[in-house]
């Protein structure tokens, strides 16, 4: 069974890639615990009875956990968490425009950005998803051409290291249980 089979300890090259790539990020990051669902439910013979019980405890998963971490691209765990990307494509131009006299620099940004590559994006298509994001402290968000933060107090990306200026539906103190 699936219970018996974690007892025994999991070999890193036999989880899917997207695990491996979870593992070593919270390595880097000093924490100790990973949970995956997938690997922490028991998902084969009775684990219907499990899902039920561990589904009614999520809501502490999320919100007492360091960090929620989530693979916006990835169709399925055989993908990558991270990508080769060039994050200075989709850095946002420097403009210089006029103001009386005085001439200024400054970034020209889509204010829907964090809209077409966060919310949209296909991890945050799936039902499950919302609760998590609800309840999470922070998020860390691996997107094809950038990576994302969001917490409690603020929302960055590496295109733009400061608060990100864009308004959010869901922005706000977060729940602390369902």
């Amino acid at each position: 069974s699936n219970a018996a089979e974690l007892l025994e300890g999991i070999l890193p090259e036999s989880l899917p890639h997207l695990y491996r790539d979870a593992a070593c990020f919270v390595r880097k990051l000093g924490v100790r615990y990973l949970w995956i669902d997938a690997l922490c439910i028991i998902q084969t013979g009775d684990g219907l009875a499990d899902w039920r019980h561990e589904s009614t405890l999520m809501d502490k998963v999320y919100s007492h956990a360091f960090c929620n971490l989530s693979a916006l691209s990835g169709l399925d765990s055989s993908h990558s968490l991270f990508y080769r990307r060039d994050v200075d494509s989709c850095r946002p131009p420097l403009i210089h425009y006029t103001f009386g006299r005085q001439t200024n620099p400054s970034y020209l940004v889509d204010a829907n950005f964090w809209e077409e590559e966060v919310r949209r994006a296909h991890f945050n298509t799936r039902v499950w998803v919302f609760q998590e994001l609800l309840l999470s402290r922070r998020v860390v968000s691996f997107g094809e051409r950038q990576v994302f933060w969001s917490c409690r107090s603020g929302r960055a990306a590496e295109i733009w290291p400061p608060d990100i200026p864009v308004k959010d539906p869901y922005e706000g103190p977060r729940i602390e249980n369902l």
